[in-house]
């Protein structure tokens, strides 16, 4: 009897054994199934940050470029301001310049020619000129230039009226860089 104890003991210990042997097992696959999707999550996350990485380089190489661009527009907006004040510039010594000699030229037919209406009213520029004397600064087209409010017209009258006028623009084109 003793031996069919210590055996009825034996088998009880190697049930619990086995029971315990499966549920050990079934608790390691549940942990390799876990290591399995952690180990899956971390090379699409690896993955994800690679994708990201280089959209993030593509999109600094984009800004960059742009940034260059714009770099480069503005030097040639200030440039073209420049040139455009040049010219504004250039355009008001003209103005200046034929103002001065039509100046000159009236006073010397006023001091010459005797007073009268036929002669003043010969004198006087048409209602052009006063379009002459509106600022420079919004003189820009698609060309260049606008036609700068009729000065152009005003000089076709002065030469007209005056050959001072005349020598003196012609003088103004040779003397041109």
């Amino acid at each position: 009897m003793a031996r069919g104890s210590v055996f009825k003991q034996l088998e009880s210990v190697y049930i619990s054994i086995s029971a315990i042997k499966r549920h050990l097992i079934s608790r390691i696959d549940r942990v390799d199934s876990k290591i399995d999707d952690c180990v899956d999550n971390t090379a699409a996350t690896r993955d994800e940050v690679s994708e990201i990485r280089g959209k993030v380089r593509t999109f600094g190489e984009n800004v960059q470029s742009v940034h260059l661009v714009v770099q480069s527009l503005e030097t040639k907006i200030r440039r073209n301001e420049g040139r455009q004040n040049e010219t504004n510039y250039g355009v008001g010594k003209l103005v200046a310049f034929v103002r001065s000699i039509i100046e000159t030229s009236r006073a010397k037919e006023q001091i010459e020619a005797p007073p009268s209406s036929s002669s003043r009213a010969a004198l006087e520029l048409p209602s052009v000129a006063s379009s002459a004397q509106r600022p420079l600064h919004g003189a820009v087209s698609a060309s260049g230039l606008k036609e700068l409010g009729g000065i152009s017209d005003v000089v076709e009258v002065s030469r007209e009226s005056s050959p001072q006028v005349s020598n003196a623009v012609s003088h103004l084109r040779t003397e041109e860089p």
